[in-house]
């Protein structure tokens, strides 16, 4: 198709790249030609500045299927995601007050190993319950135990401290949440040589829905004209890239 996110690396539309790391998560030059019309658009970075000679000689990449798809194995899931996961599943109980918060927490610290890393979690979640909900602690420490044990088998499929590799190191593209992902293109740094820059309005990706009753009690959803964050933070969220504040740890916490 010639719309939607697989115009990236559609056969008559070449995007073109240079990045500034071997990560490719810096993108320092972006070349796009439609060869249908035959339009060309060139973007350079400021932050990032190179030469024309730079691009010249410098090694281009066209974008295709792995510049998103970078992680089609061997993904490392932030402890966010693999928390909900759990939820989701059942293997963490639910009804544990501020449950997701904690876990989270207790996945993201510091640690040296996965044996230190067992002990802290069963430390933390051990502590912030037994301090902070003593009740709930005493009525169903069963329960306490059981997501002390998720939260840990969490830890050792997802992080791995002794070789230093875990979900920022191995950042997933697809998407812009948990890492940069499309905002190391789309971005306010980019741009052209009229000081156009690449669109970052989420209504040229998404198409943002709401749910609404009907008289009968039934949801049905509308779209929405513009994104509406879920939380009050103001405009913040117009001029921030989601992955500057959901980072997939304990950031937001």
């Amino acid at each position: 198709g010639q719309t939607g996110i697989h115009l990236h690396m559609n056969i008559n539309h070449v995007i073109e790249y240079i990045a500034s790391d071997t990560a490719r998560q810096t993108i320092a030059w972006v070349r796009s030609t439609n060869r249908t019309t035959g339009e060309v658009h060139e973007y350079k970075s400021a932050e990032h500045p190179i030469s024309d000679t730079d691009v010249a000689t410098a090694g281009v990449r066209r974008m295709d299927c792995l510049d998103c798809h970078n992680r089609p194995a061997h993904k490392f899931p932030s402890p966010q995601n693999a928390v909900n996961d759990a939820l989701e599943a059942g293997e963490i109980d639910r009804s544990i007050p501020f449950v997701k918060r904690e876990a989270v927490r207790a996945i993201d610290m510091p640690y040296q190993t996965a044996q230190e890393a067992m002990a802290g979690i069963a430390g933390h979640l051990g502590d912030f319950y037994s301090e902070n909900h003593a009740d709930f602690f005493k009525t169903d420490p069963q329960k306490i135990t059981a997501a002390i044990l998720a939260v840990q088998d969490i830890y050792r499929k997802s992080q791995f401290p002794e070789m230093r590799t875990n979900w920022k190191v191995h950042p997933d593209n697809i998407g812009h949440l948990n890492s940069a992902g499309c905002f190391r293109c789309h971005n306010d740094d980019l741009a052209d040589s009229k000081g156009r820059k690449m669109t970052r309005d989420c209504n040229t990706c998404h198409s943002f829905l709401k749910p609404e009753e009907t008289r009968d009690g039934r949801r049905h959803y509308v779209t929405m004209e513009e994104f509406t964050h879920p939380g009050d933070v103001g405009d913040m969220w117009k001029e921030t890239s989601c992955h500057e504040c959901h980072q997939g740890g304990a950031e937001l916490y």
